[in-house]
């Protein structure tokens, strides 16, 4: 697995604009479902839980992990985006109701998404437009807000 302290925002940038097409070599990327998982662990290699390669029939790749909550349950350190430590510049951003989150798990209510913040930016999977963008944290939770409700929340985690 990459380390997400090895990732550069060159890299990061790379991908801005790119299809889930683009991503993946295992051929899973229907336009119709959610990718926003699907290219954070392709860009960390995270294989956690259900994996893309296990979703479509194809001998191109093995594939990494497709579920938001599946990723932050099995990070070492996670929380409110409120308690994240001023030292943590990189790790995994999440957003969902708050309604969703169970102690400290995330549940499987389909209002989650993941990116990855790195100095102050976070890169993800925009389903609504099929390509990688980057936002402030601000931005960020802004548009999930929009899409998930006023009471949408941010939360951290490191794997």
């Amino acid at each position: 697995m990459s380390a997400i302290d090895d990732i550069t925002t060159t890299e990061l940038a790379a991908y801005e604009g790119k299809d889930i097409a683009d991503i993946c070599n295992t051929g899973y990327d229907a336009a119709n479902v959610n990718h926003c998982a699907h290219f954070v662990s392709h860009v960390l290699e995270i294989t956690i839980g259900l994996i893309c390669g296990s979703m479509k029939y194809d001998t191109r790749g093995t594939g990494t992990s497709l579920r938001v909550n599946e990723i932050y349950n099995s990070c070492s350190t996670r929380g409110v985006w409120a308690d994240k430590p001023i030292s943590t510049k990189r790790c995994l951003v999440f957003a969902t109701r708050p309604s969703n989150m169970d102690g400290s798990e995330m549940g499987e209510h389909p209002r989650k998404h993941i990116g990855i913040y790195v100095d102050g930016n976070v890169w993800h999977y925009s389903n609504s437009g099929d390509k990688v963008v980057k936002d402030s944290v601000e931005a960020f939770l802004l548009k999930f807000k929009g899409a998930y409700g006023s009471s949408t929340a941010l939360y951290y985690g490191v794997l």
